[in-house]
């Protein structure tokens, strides 16, 4: 009696494993199909938006360098200007033929 016990709890037991297998196969091609679709797609928008957030993070670091480099190089501009006119000014003054030409040229 004890051998039919034990054969009959290891057979309910292997019963159970294939209802669990047949359970499992029961999802047919299309279930499968759109869980990986479903799979495909959350991949997809997680790449997306690390895409985003790289993009966005690239954006803000080019407006600050855009605002310290744009304020030096506005300075270094106004300097060359400055520059560039006081040598117009001292080459059209040694230039010059004429007194009355140097004194136009020279500063107040």
């Amino acid at each position: 009696m004890l051998h039919r016990e034990v054969f009959g709890c290891s057979l309910a037991r292997g019963d159970d494993v294939v209802r669990r297998k047949r359970a499992s196969m029961k999802f047919g091609l299309r279930h499968k199909l759109l869980a990986g679709v479903q799979v495909y797609l959350v991949l997809l928008a997680c790449v997306g938006l690390m895409g985003l957030h790289a993009a966005q993070v690239s954006v803000d670091r080019l407006h600050v360098a855009a605002e310290h480099q744009l304020r030096e190089v506005t300075l270094v501009s106004d300097l060359a200007s400055q520059v560039g006119v006081s040598h117009a000014a001292t080459l059209l003054h040694v230039l010059s033929d004429s007194a009355e030409e140097r004194a136009g040229y020279e500063g107040p």
